[in-house]
């Protein structure tokens, strides 16, 4: 917010020469008992680029512009963009035809996202460019929409993303301050506009490249059920092998992570990693009293208990793995 300025006007009011200065009352003068004036906004997106979770920032290059009708006013100067990190004018320019002021710039700018990739890879996300009037209040400034020439560039793409919708609105974006100025109270407000791109992520083909290590190292451990535990030397293989399968699920996990970028959120991909660790841990323990129950001459028993452990762990892992699927799925179509 780049504060309230006032005019000549407002700082010192002129009191006619013949009159007493002990008959005056001083009344700072303003706008605010007349209508605001109105300017028109619109954006043309051209790009989106650099998605960073880690940094809580996207990129986009952008045109704005402004039309309207106000003498001596500068909407290029006056209006920030509230949610850019750094921003750089590309190109600016300001013309008048048939009467309106036309302000363009073109904008290279690392905007604040706050990422949510909780429903990894099935998250979507809304991009948001929002810019405010800096000098005049909601009572001296409102701004309308372009909508008809507001649009994102159809030569727009998103490598594993797709694009769902573009829109912009009106805001009013209000403070509990009036910086100062002596003519507010009870805080202060000022226009502005968002422009939103929804997207969310091509998920599928990520997805199954993401976790079929995982899913592979699950079943070759639902497989080592099928391992005898009369004998020491397959007891042995079977241990090695189930141990073998949880290393390569933190490994999976790691490479998984690394794409996403560290979160302090629960993921989708920490809940399968983590499901899978603890159906391993099961089965270290279900060999375990395996091989206890043959050492007692109990063989047939182990193998009823290997047979069925091997059913419960596919269908209830299946049923686990598809309902956290499913969650993070359909919070997409919200």
């Amino acid at each position: 917010m780049m504060g309230t300025t006032f005019s000549a006007e407002q700082k010192t009011p002129q009191i006619p020469a013949e009159t007493r200065p002990e008959q005056v009352t001083v009344v700072a003068s303003d706008d605010r008992g007349k209508a605001p004036q109105k300017c028109k906004v619109g954006f043309y997106i051209i790009s989106l680029y650099d998605l960073n979770p880690n940094d809580n920032t996207f990129s986009s290059d952008f045109w704005v512009w402004f039309n309207h009708r106000i003498p001596n006013a500068d909407m290029i100067k006056s209006a920030e963009f509230k949610n850019a990190k750094e921003y750089s004018r590309i190109v600016e320019d300001t013309e008048t035809k048939n009467g309106i002021v036309w302000s363009a710039e073109k904008v290279k700018a690392k905007l604040l996202h706050e990422w949510s990739i909780s429903n990894f890879p099935f998250d979507s996300h809304k991009f948001k460019i929002i810019i405010e009037e800096g000098l005049k209040d909601a009572d001296e400034l409102v701004f309308e929409l372009d909508t008809e020439n507001s649009k994102i560039s159809k030569d727009l793409y998103l490598d594993g993303w797709k694009i769902k919708e573009f829109k912009i609105e009106q805001t009013t974006i209000k403070y509990d301050s009036t910086f100062g100025d002596p003519a507010g109270k009870d805080g202060s407000s000022y226009a502005g506009v968002t422009a939103t791109i929804s997207i969310t992520r091509d998920a599928m083909s990520l997805f199954y490249k993401l976790h079929i290590g995982v899913y592979i190292a699950f079943l070759i451990t639902v497989l080592a059920f099928f391992m005898e535990t009369s004998s020491e030397d397959i007891f042995s293989g079977r241990i090695g092998l189930i141990v073998a399968m949880l290393f390569a699920s933190i490994l999976n996990a790691q490479t998984a992570e690394s794409t996403v970028g560290q979160t302090s959120e629960l993921t989708l991909i920490d809940k399968i990693h983590s499901t899978t660790y603890c159906y391993i841990f099961i089965a270290i323990l279900i060999t375990l009293l395996s091989r206890y129950l043959s050492a007692k001459g109990k063989d047939d028993l182990a193998k009823k208990i290997n047979f069925l452990a091997s059913i419960l762990f596919l269908s209830t892992y299946c049923g686990i793995n598809a309902w956290l699927i499913t969650s993070a799925a359909s919070s997409v179509a919200r």
